[in-house]
């Protein structure tokens, strides 16, 4: 992942993080929640102070005449503009700070890269038995954490379009 020293040397002063006002309640862009860990979607980094909130604001003024009142109200800014999202200040330690979506900036995103293994072996059993492929699973996650590997690791298997995972090789056979 990114690292915030490599963002600050490349002069990059603030950048969105995907986290917008969703009608008074905070919301990442990313909604899939599968994707966050417990409590993630939770957290906050504000700086002190924020979010003002104060993009599109409502302004609203009365006049009293007597005993009857009129009302005023005027949008400061058009309804199909009025999203405020949050970006990360990084001249204040990345703390996150809101202001206009419409504002021009970086966005910081994040995919985490994705290898794939493939794997020959040699056995007697059927390899695409389900039992058998959830068991080899479970072995070759725990073998990857003995080596170092976060508990956050996810296997699985590819099927080939067939909708088999292993495919048998045919020997090959010298003819004389």
């Amino acid at each position: 992942m990114w690292q915030l020293p490599e963002v600050l040397n490349k002069q990059i002063k603030m950048a969105w993080i995907g986290l917008y006002n969703d009608v008074d309640s905070w919301s990442w862009s990313l909604s899939d929640t599968s994707f966050y860990k417990p409590g993630e979607t939770e957290f906050r980094r504000w700086e002190s102070g924020a979010p003002q909130n104060e993009i599109g604001m409502i302004l609203i003024v009365t006049t009293a005449l007597g005993q009857s009142a009129s009302m005023s109200v005027k949008v400061e800014t058009p309804l199909t503009t009025m999203k405020t999202c949050s970006a990360a200040n990084f001249h204040k330690s990345g703390k996150w700070a809101d202001g206009s979506c419409g504002w021009k900036l970086q966005f910081i995103c994040y995919r985490q890269p994705v290898s794939m293994q493939v794997i020959k072996v040699r056995s007697n059993v059927d390899l695409n038995d389900r039992a058998f492929l959830d068991e080899l699973l479970v072995k070759m996650k725990k073998e990857m954490r003995d080596k170092g590997l976060d508990d956050n690791i996810q296997l699985s298997w590819k099927k080939q379009a067939d909708g088999q995972v292993f495919h048998k090789e045919e020997e090959k056979r010298d003819e004389l």
